[in-house]
This record gives structure tokens, C-alpha cells and sequence, in this order.
């Protein structure tokens, strides 16, 4: 477990940094929030102390780590580190950087995993020696030796242990934080497709009714109220109000190439001012919208739909799915 303050790239606008510290692993993020900043610092200092007494109880306290580089000019394509069990993301990233020859620090590169399909960008507390044995599997590490013979050394079971984990299918890579946005990587390609089909849907429906990113929002059959209510009660003839639409055509069009686009916070003021605006059936340019303020309200939208997003009166016709036999009847 690692525990951070990093507030700003993990929490929500509306969560008090002085009373939340941010607790992870391997790579997942989580806020805890307390009643008060004393309270706090005592669950702060207790898990600290704890985590800290588990490390120096761990064996081995370093691994060889093997790190690919993506995107950065004149560089190897990969290099092998040895990192200890408290070193994060950002003192590999800076170790890295050493070896490598290159000017920089954390604020210009991010360290990202990737485990099979998926692949996630680091935020920089977490730690990497942590994430390579959590995919190990439970039983030990080293065969088991005759009692008369000789245990290896700290080389040789690092060594062994690198052999182990190199089978297991997670890499780690060193990537430009901030890349040209005219640069075409594999990233870049890997969004397009995923929102491909998304963006067809959004693109037919806005066929005939915007210009120059000026939307002019239909008149509604249901002039109501947008947030913490039912789909059906907002869907007219199953079609999403103009409003939710045009917020995720924004978030389509600036959405992939910006980092955090649901993560990191907004002002609060403009994310009130949007959703009373919207609440209200005010006409809003959405294009005129900082991008993050458009993603939180989205997201406060999503999050108080009534009976949830995939309704829960249709629980039976969802689990019903599963019993279709072929993927156009799915």
C-alpha cells in the first residue's frame, strides 16, 4: 500500500484536501476522508507507521525492473533499473532519466503499466516494485532447496525473480507527459478507435443541428428538470435531451487527447452556474465551456440519475441478454 497527497490529480473539486490523503494499490487510486484534519493525521500516521514496518519485513527489498521508452527521440528503446520496494513511480521516472541522459524530471515524463489489454499512466506515488509482485503468482517465488544446501545470494535471487516476473505478462513504460498533440502514437491511435463508434453516433445526431459549434438546442417535449431524475423521465421518444448530447460531443472532440479529462477537478462556481443553467432549460453553449467543467457535470449528472443509468426496473430484460445466443440478437 502507498499513501500520497496527491489530491489534485485524484480527487474531485468538491472533496477537502485538509481532511483526505489519497491511499493506493498497486494502481488503484483510493480517497479517504475523515470528519476532521486531526483525524486525519492520526490515520495517516497509524497506516504510515504499519506500512512502513511491513517493507523492512519484505524479501527481496529490490528487483530489476525492464522499462520501454515510447515517443522519446534518440533513446534506447528499453533499460533495466533496480528499484527498492519505497521507491515511486516518479523516483524511478528521475532514476531513468540519470541513466538515460536526459533533461527533465516527473512534471515531463510519466511512468504508465501495462497488464495485458489494459494500460494506465502512473500518477507518480505509486510504487513500482509493489505493482511488479502483486502480479505474482501466491505460492513462493524460488524452489525449494535441500536444508544442507546453500541459499542464494541477494543477486542471484533477484536475478531469479526478474526471470519470474518477466514470464508474467506487465510491463512498465516511460512516456512524454505532454507529447505534440500532432503526433501520431500508438496511444493516440489505440483512442481513436475506441471512440470510433462513438463518435459516428454523435456525429449523425449533430448532423442537422449545429453550426460553427453553436449549438441550437431543439425545443423539448419534456421541459423538466435534467439532473437526479429517470431517463425516462428526460428521454423523449428515447432520444438523451439536446444538453446531455451536446456535453458529450464536447468531451468527444476534446476529450482523448487531454489527460485527467474525468479526473482532475473543475471550479466549482462554473460547474454550479453550468448545472443551474441546464437544470433550468437556459440555451448554453457548451463549446464556450472549459472541457473539465463540462466533464464534472456530466459526471454529476451520470452519478444521480434515478434507478441508475442502466435502469434497475430493467434488471430482468439486462440479465436476459446474457441468454441470447448470437451477437446480432445480443
Amino acid at each position: 500500500m502507498w499513501i500520497a497527497n496527491c489530491m489534485d490529480t485524484v480527487g474531485d473539486a468538491n472533496i477537502s484536501s485538509g481532511r483526505s490523503f489519497v491511499l493506493g494499490w498497486p494502481t488503484v487510486n483510493f480517497v479517504a476522508t475523515f470528519s476532521s484534519s486531526e483525524q486525519k493525521e492520526k490515520w495517516r500516521s497509524y497506516l504510515q507507521r504499519y506500512i512502513m514496518l511491513a517493507k523492512e519485513k519484505e524479501q527481496p527489498k529490490s528487483i530489476l525492473l525492464k522499462i520501454f521508452t515510447e515517443n522519446i527521440k534518440n533513446c534506447a528503446c528499453s533499460v533495466t533499473i533496480t528499484v527498492t520496494n519505497s521507491d515511486t513511480a516518479n523516483d524511478t521516472i528521475n532514476m531513468l532519466l540519470t541513466m538515460l541522459g536526459i533533461t527533465g524530471s516527473e512534471k515531463d515524463f510519466q511512468l504508465w503499466v501495462s497488464s495485458g489489454k489494459e494500460k494506465l499512466p502512473l500518477t507518480g506515488h505509486e510504487h513500482p516494485y509493489g505493482i511488479k509482485m502483486s502480479h505474482l503468482p501466491s505460492t513462493k517465488l524460488l524452489p525449494k532447496e535441500a536444508e544442507d544446501s546453500v541459499s542464494p545470494s541477494p543477486t542471484q535471487e533477484s536475478l531469479l525473480l526478474e526471470q519470474k516476473i518477466t514470464d508474467m505478462q506487465i510491463h512498465f513504460i516511460l512516456k512524454p507527459r505532454h507529447p505534440a498533440q500532432n503526433k501520431q502514437g500508438r496511444d493516440s491511435g489505440q483512442k481513436t478507435m475506441k471512440s470510433t463508434v462513438f463518435r459516428d453516433w454523435a456525429f449523425w445526431w449533430r448532423a442537422g443541428t449545429c453550426q460553427k459549434n453553436h449549438c441550437r438546442v431543439a425545443p423539448s417535449a419534456k421541459p423538466r428538470q435534467l439532473f437526479g431524475v429517470s431517463l425516462t423521465d428526460i428521454c423523449d421518444k428515447d432520444n438523451l435531451p439536446f444538453p446531455i448530447l451536446d456535453m458529450l460531443s464536447v468531451i468527444n472532440q476534446k476529450g482523448p487527447l487531454l489527460e485527467g479529462i474525468f479526473r482532475k477537478p473543475a471550479c466549482i462556481n462554473s460547474c454550479r452556474n453550468l448545472k443551474e443553467k441546464l437544470n433550468s432549460g437556459d440555451r448554453v453553449n457548451c463549446y464556450s465551456k472549459s472541457v473539465h467543467v463540462v466533464a464534472c457535470v456530466l459526471k454529476d449528472f451520470l452519478e444521480n440519475i434515478e434507478g441508475s443509468l442502466l435502469s434497475s426496473d430493467l434488471y430482468e430484460k439486462w440479465l436476459g441478454v446474457l441468454d441470447e445466443v448470437t451477437q446480432k440478437e445480443k
